[in-house]
C-alpha cells in the first residue's frame, strides 16, 4: 500500500515556535536558538460598527485608541473578513491595487459583471479567465454575470420584476418619465408582496 507524502510545513519553516504556555508562543530566532521571544495571540469577535449609535462609535474608538495607548510593545493586527462583499465600477484599478488584491483573493464568491475590453483583460488576468470567459465578459448584457465560487464558474442571468426595476432604475429616460421625481433624486418606490 502506497503512503501518503507528507509535505514540510511552510508555517513551521518561517515560525519557529519553541512551546506555548499559558495562551502565549514562545518563538526561537532561526540563527540563534537560545534567544527567545513572546507572542501572545487574541481573537476577537467582530461588531457592525455601523449601526452602532454616534455615541457608542465614540466610546469603541476611544476604548481601542487607550488599549493601543496602553501598550508597550509592537502590535500586529490581522483583520480576516469571511462575508466580504466589494463593488466597484473600475475593476482593472481594484485588481492592480495592492490592497484591492488581497480583498479580491480572499473574497469566497466573484461576481463578475460587463467590462470593457481593458477591463476585461485585467480582471481575465487576475482571475485566471479563459479567453472565452473574457470575451463573455466583454459582450455580457446588463443582467448576465460571470460567478466564481471556488473552482467552479457559471454565467448567470438576472432577471429583475418590475417593480424591483422601479426601485433600482437609473436610466434617465425612465427617470423623465415620471413627473414625481424633482430632477436629479433616486426612485424609491416601496413593493407591496
Amino acid at each position: 500500500m502506497k503512503q501518503a507524502q507528507t509535505h514540510p510545513s511552510v508555517q513551521r519553516d518561517m515560525v519557529y515556535v519553541r512551546e506555548t504556555k499559558d495562551d502565549m508562543l514562545c518563538l526561537s530566532a532561526p540563527g540563534a536558538r537560545n534567544l527567545r521571544s513572546y507572542r501572545a495571540v487574541l481573537e476577537v469577535s467582530p461588531l457592525n460598527f455601523s449601526l452602532k449609535a454616534e455615541e457608542e462609535q465614540e466610546a469603541i474608538i476611544e476604548r481601542f485608541a487607550a488599549l493601543i495607548r496602553s501598550l508597550s510593545f509592537p502590535l500586529q493586527i490581522l483583520v480576516r473578513n469571511q462575508r466580504l462583499v466589494t463593488m466597484t465600477q473600475n475593476p482593472e484599478q481594484f485588481v492592480q491595487d495592492p490592497w484591492g488584491s488581497v480583498v479580491t483573493s480572499n473574497a469566497a464568491i466573484k461576481v463578475l459583471k460587463a467590462q470593457d475590453a481593458t477591463s476585461a483583460a485585467a480582471v481575465a488576468e487576475r482571475f485566471h479567465l479563459t479567453r472565452s470567459e473574457q470575451q463573455r465578459l466583454i459582450t455580457f448584457g446588463r443582467q448576465e454575470a460571470l460567478v466564481l465560487a471556488g473552482g467552479k464558474r457559471v454565467t448567470i442571468n438576472i432577471q429583475a420584476s418590475q417593480a424591483e426595476h422601479a426601485l433600482i432604475t437609473t436610466n434617465p429616460v425612465e427617470r423623465a418619465e415620471d413627473p414625481s421625481l424633482p430632477p436629479g433624486q433616486m426612485i424609491i418606490r416601496s413593493v407591496n408582496r
